[in-house]
C-alpha cells in the first residue's frame, strides 16, 4: 500500500507521544493520546486509499491503444530513418493531404520555425536523411499526457519524448519534444491529417 506524507508524519509524530510520555510516566493521558492518534491515523488511512484510486490511471480502450502503437511505432521509424533511408516509411502514417508544423529552441535560445505539407515533407525527411547519416537518435521515454477520440472517427493525441542524438558511441544532442497528433480513421486504420510538435534542445556534457 502506497502511504502519504501526511500520514508518515502522523505516525512519526505517535511514536514521539510515546516516548515523551512513557517517560513522564503518565499512563492515563499517554492512553488518551495514543487513542485519539489511531482514530486520526485510521481516517487517514481511508483517505489515502481513496487518493490512490482516484490516481489510479482508468484502462484503454482499444482505439486509445491502437493509437498509442501508432505513436511508438511511428517513434521507432523516426529512429531508424538515417539507418533506413527510406522517407516513405514516415509519410505512410499521414493521409494524402497534411500538414506538418515544427518549432526548436536550440541550446543557445534561438527559435525556428517551420510548416511542411505533402508538397515538401519528403524533401525535408530526404534532406534529414542526407545531412545527418552518421547520426542515430534514442527515443528515451514516450509520456502520454492525453487521447481522445470523437465519434470512433477523429483522434488527437498529445505526449512527451526524451530524445537523445548519437554520433558513434558518443552523444552530440538532447532534446525534450511535445508532439500534438490529429487525424482520423481510414480504412481501418489511424492516419495523421496534422502533426505538430516543440523541440527544446539542451547542451550535452560528456565530461
Amino acid at each position: 500500500m502506497k502511504i502519504s506524507k501526511r500520514l508518515l508524519t502522523v505516525i512519526a509524530i505517535v511514536s514521539i507521544s510515546i516516548t515523551i510520555l512513557s517517560a513522564q510516566g503518565n499512563r492515563t493521558l499517554l492512553k488518551m493520546q495514543n487513542d485519539s492518534l489511531s482514530v486520526i491515523i485510521n481516517h487517514l488511512i481511508k483517505q489515502n486509499d481513496e487518493l490512490i484510486k482516484l490516481n489510479m490511471s482508468p484502462s484503454l480502450s482499444q482505439d486509445e491503444k491502437d493509437i498509442q502503437a501508432l505513436v511508438y511505432t511511428m517513434q521507432n521509424s523516426w529512429a531508424d530513418l538515417t539507418k533506413s533511408k527510406n522517407s516513405n516509411e514516415i509519410i505512410a502514417y499521414f493521409q494524402n493531404e497534411f500538414i506538418v508544423n515544427y518549432i526548436e529552441v536550440d541550446t543557445e535560445n534561438r527559435g525556428k520555425v517551420a510548416r511542411y505539407t505533402k508538397e515538401n515533407f519528403n524533401e525535408f525527411l530526404e534532406k534529414g536523411i542526407k545531412d545527418k547519416a552518421d547520426v542515430t537518435y534514442e527515443f528515451e521515454s514516450v509520456i502520454f499526457l492525453d487521447i481522445e477520440i470523437k465519434g470512433d472517427l477523429y483522434f488527437n493525441v498529445i505526449y512527451k519524448s526524451m530524445i537523445n542524438d548519437y554520433k558513434g558511441d558518443v552523444q552530440i544532442g538532447k532534446r525534450t519534444s511535445f508532439i500534438t497528433i490529429t487525424g482520423r480513421k481510414m480504412d481501418g486504420d489511424w492516419k495523421i491529417a496534422n502533426y505538430s510538435w516543440v523541440s527544446f534542445k539542451y547542451p550535452v556534457n560528456n565530461n
